[in-house]
C-alpha cells in the first residue's frame, strides 16, 4: 500500500501528478489522504463504490484488512436510469463476499439523472453516512479519456473529503 497525499490545490506543482503516477504505474493500491487531513485515519466507517470493474475488484481485495478494522461497511452502486442494474447485483455479489470474510456490508443503490456527477453523488453519500474511508476502483477508463471527458476517478481526486483507497 502506497500512501500519497492530495496536493494543495492553492499550490500547484509537480504533486498533482504524482498520485495518478502511483495509481496507474505502481501496480498497488494506493490510499490517497486529502490535503486537508489533519487526524489519524478513522476506520470506523466504509464506503465502498462498487462498479463491477476489474480495478474495483482489486481495491476491494486490497482494502479487506481496513475493513476488518470497520464497524459499519456499506456498498454503494450508483445507477443511471436501469443499464446499471447488472452493478447493484453485482454490490448484492460483493456483500456476499465480505459475508464469507467475516464482514456484514450494507448494499445502497442510488440513481442519478443525467445532469448529475457520479463523483458528487459519492462524496455526498460519504458525508451523509459520516464515512471515513472510501474504497474505489481507479481510473477504468484511460487516463486520455478521463482527461478529455472528465471521470470520476478525477473528480474524486480533485475534490476528496475523506481518505480514498483506490486501485487500478
Amino acid at each position: 500500500l502506497t500512501v500519497v497525499a492530495q496536493p494543495d490545490p492553492d499550490r500547484p506543482g509537480p504533486e498533482e501528478v504524482i498520485a495518478e503516477t502511483v495509481l496507474m504505474d505502481s501496480g498497488r493500491a494506493v490510499l490517497l489522504v486529502p490535503y486537508v487531513q489533519t487526524t489519524p485515519l478513522g476506520t470506523g466507517r466504509a464506503v465502498i463504490a462498487w462498479d463491477g470493474s476489474r480495478a474495483a475488484a482489486r481495491a476491494l481485495n486490497e482494502g479487506m484488512p481496513l475493513l476488518h478494522l470497520a464497524k459499519t461497511i456499506e456498498v454503494l452502486s450508483i445507477m443511471r436510469g436501469t443499464e446499471d442494474e447488472q452493478s447493484f447485483e453485482g454490490c448484492a455479489e460483493v456483500a456476499r463476499h465480505l459475508a464469507r470474510h467475516g464482514l456484514k456490508a450494507d448494499v445502497h443503490k442510488l440513481h442519478i439523472g443525467p445532469g448529475q456527477k457520479v463523483a458528487d453523488t459519492i462524496l455526498n453519500e460519504v458525508s451523509d453516512q459520516g464515512a471515513d474511508f472510501v474504497i474505489m476502483g481507479g481510473y477504468g477508463h484511460s487516463r486520455l479519456k478521463e482527461l478529455v471527458m472528465g471521470g470520476v476517478t478525477r473528480e474524486i481526486l480533485d475534490t476528496m473529503t475523506v481518505p480514498v483507497l483506490m486501485a487500478h
